[in-house]
Order: structure tokens, then sequence, then C-alpha cells
């Protein structure tokens, strides 16, 4: 009996795998065997790398896709918002264009009233502006026509009627009637 004492190691998987002899006639079936492993294996590494690039891709499509929808919706909210605003001065240009003249008349009248007098309607009609007042007095009445007579907006303010309100324990009042053409 024979003990080796320097303690050999033990043969590694390399050296195991080179020592194992295939009989001359499995060589070939092993071969073709190996190679369609080898084959399988590599064709399927390279299917798991562009399954990988294609799954990466397609989250950088989706949050692409994400970004986009959110910007459309952004995009839809502030056009919304800038179609009220254009309805809006549509309509407020309407209104001004329809009464400009009108406003531009009622402004220059009433910055024409004198303090002493005060006026109780306004009334458009067939191209004249009918103003009904009253005031204390014929001399406010001559003050106030006189007043109304430096508009600039409308031409010769014609006194219509003057009729004298008498009240009780008060001093009588001058209402008037002006037509003004315009």
């Amino acid at each position: 009996m024979r003990f080796n004492y320097l303690g050999e190691s033990v043969p590694s998987l390399v050296d195991r795998l080179l020592a194992i002899r295939i009989p001359e006639r499995l060589r070939s079936p092993f071969l073709g065997v190996a190679t369609a492993v080898f084959v399988v294996a590599a064709w399927w590494a390279l299917e798991q790398h562009a399954l990988a690039v294609a799954t990466a891709e397609e989250r950088a499509a989706q949050v692409r896709l994400d970004q986009s929808r959110s910007a459309v919706a952004v995009a839809r909210i502030q056009r919304t918002g800038i179609d009220r605003m254009l309805s809006l001065d549509r309509r407020l240009r309407d209104v001004r264009l329809s009464g400009s003249s009108v406003g531009v008349h009622l402004a220059d009248i009433a910055n024409h009233v004198p303090a002493h007098a005060w006026l109780t309607s306004l009334s458009q009609e067939r191209g004249a502006i009918e103003i009904v007042g009253q005031v204390a007095g014929m001399e406010r009445l001559s003050a106030t026509l006189a007043a109304l007579t430096t508009m600039k907006s409308l031409t010769d303010p014609l006194l219509v009627r003057a009729t004298k309100e008498d009240r009780p324990g008060a001093a009588p009042l001058v209402g008037f009637e002006v037509r003004v053409d315009e």
C-alpha cells in the first residue's frame, strides 16, 4: 500500500473534462448536439439583448407619449382660455362699437349739465336725443341751455318745452325738455 503524503490537489473541472475520451462513433453526434446547443444559446442571448433594447425603447416612447399627452392637454386648456378671451373681446368690441356714439353723447351731456340742474330722463329717438330734467328757476334753465350749447359731440340743443311745477311749501321748479340732434 502506498500513501501520498504531499497531498495532491483535486483535479480541476477543466482537467476532468479534458480527460474524458469520447468514443469515435459518438464524436459526430456529440459535436452536432454541442453545435446546436451553442447556436441556440447564442440565438437566445441575442434575442434577450434585442428584447432588453426594445423594452428600453418602449419605456422611452411611453415617457415621450405621456409628456406629449400632458402638453396637448395644457395646449387645449390654453386654447380654450384664448378662445374664451377672443369671444369676450369680440362681444366687448360689438358692444363698444354699437353704443360708442351713444356713450360719447351721454358722457358729453353729463359733463355739461350744471350742478343746479338734474336730469330725469335721457332717450334717443329718430336721430335725436331727448333730455328731460328740472331746475330751480328760469335763470338756471337759461344757464343749463347755455352749458348744453357748448357740447362738441351734439349740435344745437332745442328747448321743446318748459313748465313751472309748483310744490307746496317749497320753491317752484321748472321742468324742461331739450332735443339735441346727433
